[in-house]
């Protein structure tokens, strides 16, 4: 359905003066019941004055019970012509004296004041409604209580003196109205005038090709820059079909340009995969060690941040590292190749020293301390902050344990099916604000025949997908794990495969992923 024209200036009156009512409505509410509420804090605070005074001068008249007497003094209100009557009542309650204005009954304002003291005399109130101003004091002689004074006042006052400030905000809102409406008008038409030059130009361009117009202005503001712009930009058209030609070789060119430079940078990531690949460990190498495995490992881009590695340290040793680096794509993959080089050195140590203890958490520490001196991280100002979140197994067959410590992500594995959960270190690997002295946490368990055990980075639980768009979660990662445990690794592997296309949806891939299951 096509809209309704309207034109600017419209809109801009509109805009101008509906932005300044919505400013003084609101402001003319407020400065009304502001006002209005300190009238009627000033009135019942002046009432309450006049009662306190009252009840002084009546002190000796109760003392003495003269009836007469209090009549007499409150005889004097009738002066003020807003007050309705005054009730004196003794300390049982009982009508002592009283004055009523014309009109006014004694039994209802009694009544109004029993309501309101609750029938606790020597309860002073100060009370305003709509109808009526009521303040009472409490008389007090040597022996204690004598009696309670109140005095009732109308609100005709009040509601003159509403009347009158309707009347005044009223008259001010439509002054500053007219005011902002004579503004309106004349900004409108300075701000317009310049652009209905501009679009009466922009349809003579249109209908007639003239590009020989020319447009001018004798302001000095920002549409005299728009006109000159305007004007440039019909010069320019008149050299478009000198240059257009031109144009199109040049931007040929550098397509060209960009897709060879895109070829070489694919052709060297695909290159990078392939020297990233031959890190990876052969699966028969894993599998020798164990009854059954499974190894899920996708990276984000061609390469990533993720690397798993395996070594065979000793007859019936052997250590398994899950590795994830900083970021993905090529920056992560960067990390893995110097991870992959500090891994070769401990290794290699290990295997030339074989009565030395083989030692998860040392191994996180001298990747630590190693990572941080290579990048240059020891200096907290470093621009570069880079490092590792992951867990390092070791297996003893012949003793039947495992050796383990992880920073950040934790280790799963199952004891006569129930699921265990080894704890990791809340601490990363290797970047500027990491302790270099810092001990990481060394967990051994004894794993009978038949366990099983899982190691992953934390790409696979924080996978966004579902309805929601939200991440998968440790705790669906955790029931799946307790759900296919015993199926073969083989099935687990597709399971865990086919779960997290279901869940991922149309969801892009968040990061890398890595998962190793291991039966012992």
């Amino acid at each position: 359905m096509k809209k309704k024209f309207i034109s600017i200036g419209t809109k801009l009156f509109l805009a101008i003066t509906v932005s300044v009512s919505t400013i003084l409505i609101p402001t003319s509410i407020a400065i009304f019941y502001s006002v209005l509420h300190e009238k009627k804090v000033d009135t019942l605070d002046s009432l309450a004055l006049s009662t306190k005074i009252m009840a002084q001068n009546l002190v000796a008249a109760v003392d003495f019970e003269d009836k007469r007497g209090a009549t007499t003094t409150l005889q004097t209100l009738h002066l003020n012509p807003s007050i309705d009557g005054a009730i004196l009542l003794d300390k049982k309650g009982d009508l002592f004296a009283s004055y009523m204005a014309q009109g006014i009954h004694v039994k209802e304002l009694q009544a109004l004041l029993k309501k309101l003291n609750k029938k606790n005399l020597t309860t002073e109130i100060k009370h305003i409604d709509d109808r009526h101003i009521i303040t009472s004091s409490v008389l007090y002689s040597s022996d204690g209580h004598l009696a309670t004074l109140a005095i009732i006042s109308n609100t005709h006052s009040l509601e003159a003196f509403k009347e009158k400030l309707l009347i005044t905000l009223a008259l001010v809102f439509s002054v500053t109205l007219i005011i902002v409406l004579i503004i309106a008008t004349k900004i409108k038409n300075m701000v317009l005038h310049p652009l209905f030059t501009m679009k009466n130009a922009i349809q003579n361009v249109k209908q007639n090709k003239n590009y020989n117009l020319h447009i001018s202005t004798q302001n000095n503001d920002e549409f005299k820059i728009l006109f000159d712009g305007f004007n440039s930009m019909l010069s320019t058209i008149k050299l478009q079909d000198r240059e257009q030609l031109k144009l199109i070789d040049e931007l040929q060119n550098a397509k060209s340009q960009i897709e060879q430079i895109h070829k070489n940078t694919q052709d060297s990531i695909e290159y990078a995969a392939l020297i990233q690949n031959i890190f990876i460990p052969h699966e028969d190498d894993i599998q020798k060690h164990f009854q059954d495995h499974f190894v899920i490992w996708e990276p984000k881009d061609l390469v990533g941040g993720d690397i798993y590695l395996f070594e065979e340290l000793r007859e019936g040793e052997s250590l398994l590292m899950v590795i994830d680096c900083t970021g993905h794509g090529v920056p992560g993959a960067f990390v893995t190749m110097l991870v992959k080089a500090i891994e070769r050195q401990i290794v290699t140590q290990l295997k030339n020293s074989p009565n030395l203890e083989v030692s998860p958490a040392n191994i996180l520490a001298i990747f630590n301390k190693t990572m941080k001196h290579l990048l240059k991280q020891e200096d907290k100002n470093s621009l570069f902050n880079a490092g590792f979140d992951g867990q390092i197994l070791y297996f003893n067959r012949e003793k039947k344990i495992m050796k383990c410590a992880s920073a950040r992500n934790e280790i799963y594995y199952f004891e006569q099916d129930q699921l265990k959960i080894i704890k990791a270190d809340r601490y990363s690997v290797g970047y500027k604000d990491s302790d270099v002295e810092y001990q990481f946490s060394e967990h051994m368990v004894s794993l009978e025949t038949g366990s099983c055990v899982y190691v992953s980075s934390d790409g696979y639980w924080d996978q966004n997908g579902g309805e929601k768009g939200f991440p998968l979660g440790k705790k669906k990662f955790k029931v799946l794990l307790e759900r296919i445990h015993r199926k073969s690794m083989e099935e687990q592997k597709q399971i865990l495969i086919d779960q997290l296309l279901k869940y991922q949806q149309e969801c892009d891939r968040n990061d890398d992923i890595t998962v190793v299951g291991l039966k012992v």
